[in-house]
């Protein structure tokens, strides 16, 4: 996946969409119980988007707050 990726008005940028799913992991790995160390939630979603950009996985998800 690159940076300059095109995407349409109605979808995350890539940086917002690996944000949000970053986001959405440590939820539902929090509400099944799971701890999530301090080391790892330290990490963040930049380690997280570069750790997918390395894996060369591509995701999009659209923007459901836009009216």
């Amino acid at each position: 996946m690159t940076s300059d990726a095109t995407y349409t008005p109605q979808e995350l940028s890539p940086d917002e969409t690996l944000t949000e799913l970053y986001r959405l992991a440590l939820s539902v790995a929090r509400e099944n119980g799971s701890t999530i160390t301090t080391g790892a939630r330290g990490l963040g979603p930049y380690a997280f988007m570069a750790e997918v950009r390395r894996k060369g996985i591509v995701v999009r998800f659209l923007d459901r707050q836009e009216p």
